[in-house]
């Protein structure tokens, strides 16, 4: 099912209690990480950036791991 809407996905759906989530600077983007229950990094939820080649970066793509 396809559901447009203005809103966002926090707005929609509520997170988890357990689940950690915060915001990193990365070069010229910010990453919304997610911290993994069962391994020592992050999965990157989201990625807003005013540069077009950031998207196309793979390191940055949304469902990657990501250790600080």
């Amino acid at each position: 099912m396809i559901h447009y809407t203005p809103l966002t996905y926090e707005e929609i759906f509520e997170e988890e209690e357990n689940e950690q989530i915060q915001w990193v600077s990365m070069k010229h983007a910010m990453v919304k990480v997610r911290k993994k229950a069962d391994l020592s990094g992050y999965e990157i939820d989201q990625m807003i950036s005013t540069d077009p080649n950031d998207y196309l970066n793979q390191q940055l793509m949304p469902g990657s791991n990501f250790y600080l």
